[in-house]
């Protein structure tokens, strides 16, 4: 370690080059990274040794190359520093060996890979220190990277230069649609820092990479005016050479030709070593006590080796300290009353423009107090309420075309990176929920899993995306991901106050909303807005909009809301006395609602809503198993009816489509009127 603490003060030099006893010691190190390797799999009876065994050399070299230009082992996120992304994330025994290596931990906490409660998990996570991402879905480390730039643009200024970037990738993920998309985006915005590596040892689970999907990889750099350089992926002369030309003339890609099982004679370009550990001792002499004796341990030193690895598994895992996140500071939006019908995606255009001008300069710098705020465009800023900002702050404004799978991933990354430094960046993408949800499920997924900040807007959700039909409408928007909490606002004022909140709250937050004009919510015999200035929000709150009677106590939301408290209105005046209740977090209604607003004289409770409640007659998604199950908490058992979407429907008015699915309001009168009579 000595040696390496020593070459590592050398290679700040200018002038620094590599000696030959300099090289001795990176292969020596590369050596000890694939014995770990060998030990961490086989001691965990689990993981992936064959990758890591190809990918030592550059992993090693790269390490080397990121500390030699400036990335700091105590605080590695700090202000312009190098990073570090990982695609493919199995590849994991051998990074977390190559950071022990290093000196970001002891070589003892490896012997906790994949054990359970150690953060040194199967697949790359953020647990472990200075990794600023979890990996585990190929294609995504580019976007992960290019998510991180765009936070770094906007703390460095857009004129400067950005710190390297390592993404290290294998050659199978290459054939993902995602890693097209990042690395068109990474040329788009001109992210020459970022450095895709790829290792290219040409072996997946199956068999061989080009025999289960052929990408022609140089033509695929070369399409997004990437430069695709080939590398001797075992040459660390080579990959010393080409880390440098590709650090300081990017845009470059480093293509390393390894061999899978690297140094390991009988695991060398077998796939069946992609992801099978091997046992420490068999009869056929495939095993890890070969192989580490190939690597160059005597029998005596890897028995010995081995034994004290065991002997370390046995004590607790070890505990790191989480990434550093500040508290960022936001300035609440000013409140605008709305008194007139109002599309609840032009409230927020109107909350989102108003947040941005009390937190931003002009020149979308951060006020005192405050933070910058960055939008995220998939080619729909007029549809999703964007042109305002944009226009206003075309620095903190990102358009990435068609690519959502990207954006939704590069997204999440950014938030993450925004809460590193002061002032912070506050990242929101709107868009339509079809494309926020259901088709980036995955990625929003990992957003979850990496305890991201994004702030997610899903407009035209639910049937009342009307004409575009059944393929736009996002019929299961109430996300079910843990971290991710979703809120569907009753109208145009409540969306102000949900805007606030998710601006002023860590955590990845949606607000889901429709496409149309929306009633302003009115109090009980009153014109008076229901959500005005001085209504407090927040998650899980419940509002009874409506009080007339417990008879018929009606649970809805967002885009049926108004029609619920007319229907409520009208039948009031016939003597039917109904409660409505808005529940604007549909999965985490506050449980107290269903001890005050449902009683003795309850007969029917019904949930009504613009979301997918499942088919056959069942009711197993979106709000109405919520409100079921919370009834059964209570002594109170009314007859739950559910009113919801069964199925897709058409191209139409959302009126016409609303009533094709028995969801209008005069549907709803209907089935109160009937069991009223019962």
């Amino acid at each position: 370690m000595v040696e390496l603490e020593e070459l590592l003060g050398r290679s700040k030099d200018k002038h620094f080059s590599l000696t030959t006893e300099d090289f001795r010691l990176l292969h020596d190190i590369t050596t000890r990274v694939r014995q770990d390797v060998i030990l961490m799999t086989t001691l965990a009876q689990s993981g992936h040794p064959g990758g890591p065994l190809s990918a030592a050399d550059h992993y090693v070299v790269g390490m080397f190359e990121l500390l030699r230009h400036g990335l700091d082992r105590e605080s590695p996120f700090a202000k312009g520093s190098p990073k570090f992304f990982h695609d493919a994330a199995h590849y994991s025994a051998g990074w977390y060996s190559t950071m022990a290596a290093f000196g970001f931990f002891p070589e003892d906490d490896l012997w906790h890979f994949r054990q359970a409660g150690s953060p040194l998990e199967g697949h790359i996570t953020f647990a472990v220190p200075h990794i600023p991402r979890h990996g585990g879905l190929l294609g995504q480390g580019v976007s992960d990277a290019v998510g991180w730039a765009h936070a770094d643009r906007l703390f460095l200024g857009k004129n400067a230069t950005l710190p390297p970037y390592l993404v290290f990738s294998g050659d199978g993920g290459t054939a993902k649609g995602q890693f097209m998309e990042a690395l068109r985006a990474m040329n788009h915005h001109r992210f020459t820092n970022i450095i895709p590596v790829i290792d290219e040892n040409n072996y997946q689970i199956t068999g061989t990479t080009d025999s289960r999907m052929h990408v022609d990889k140089q033509s695929l750099f070369q399409h997004a005016s990437i430069r695709p350089v080939n590398v001797e992926g075992h040459d660390l002369h080579e990959i010393f050479q080409e880390y440098e030309f590709a650090i300081n003339n990017s845009p470059n890609a480093l293509r390393m030709r390894t061999t899978m099982g690297q140094g390991v004679s009988f695991m060398e370009n077998t796939s069946a070593y992609h992801g099978a550990p091997l046992p420490f001792e068999s009869a056929d002499g495939k095993d890890a006590l070969h192989a580490l004796v190939e690597l160059g341990m005597s029998e005596d030193e890897a028995r010995d080796s081995f034994a004290h690895a065991q002997e370390e598994r046995k004590k607790a895992p070890p505990k790191y300290h989480p990434m550093p996140r500040i508290k960022m500071m936001v300035r609440p939006a000013p409140f605008t009353l709305y008194t007139k019908p109002t599309a609840c995606r032009k409230a927020w255009k109107s909350a989102l423009e108003a947040l941005a001008d009390a937190n931003m300069t002009p020149d979308g710098k951060a006020r005192p107090d405050g933070c910058m705020i960055a939008a995220i465009d998939c080619d729909l800023a007029g549809s999703v309420g964007l042109t305002g900002f944009r226009d206003r702050y075309p620095d903190n404004y990102i358009e990435n075309g068609i690519t959502e799978h990207h954006t939704a991933t590069m997204a999440g990354s950014m938030s993450i990176a925004g809460l590193t430094q002061e002032p912070g960046v506050l990242v929101f993408w709107p868009d339509f929920g079809v494309l926020t949800l259901s088709e980036v499920y995955g990625q929003q997924r990992m957003n979850s899993l990496n305890r991201s900040n994004l702030k997610i807007v899903s407009t035209h959700c639910g049937l009342d995306v009307g004409e575009d039909g059944a393929s736009h409408q996002e019929i299961n928007y109430l996300l079910t991901l843990p971290d991710i909490q979703t809120f569907v606002p009753a109208d145009a004022n409540q969306v102000q106050h949900i805007v606030n909140y998710m601006a002023q709250n860590h955590g990845t937050h949606h607000m889901a909303m429709g496409r149309s004009t929306m009633p302003v919510i009115t109090r009980q015999g009153s014109d008076e807005p229901f959500f005005d200035e001085s209504y407090q929000w927040r998650p899980g709150k419940v509002d009874v909009l409506r009080e007339y009677g417990s008879e018929f106590v009606i649970f809805s939301y967002g885009n049926l809301i108004g029609k619920a408290v007319s229907a409520a209105d009208e039948l009031h005046k016939e003597g039917i006395d109904c409660t409505v209740v808005n529940c604007s977090t549909p999965l985490e209604p506050a449980d107290g609602i269903f001890h005050t607003a449902v009683d003795g004289n309850t007969r029917f409770v019904m949930t009504y809503e613009d979301h997918y409640v499942g088919n056959f007659g069942g009711s197993f998604t979106g709000m109405a198993p919520v409100v079921t199950s919370r009834l059964y908490r209570t002594r109170n058992q009314p007859l739950v009816l559910n009113m919801g979407v069964r199925n897709f429907s058409h191209s139409g008015k959302p009126d016409d489509l609303y009533r094709m699915s028995v969801l209008d309001k005069e549907s709803l009168i209907s089935t109160i009127r009937a069991h009223h009579k019962r």
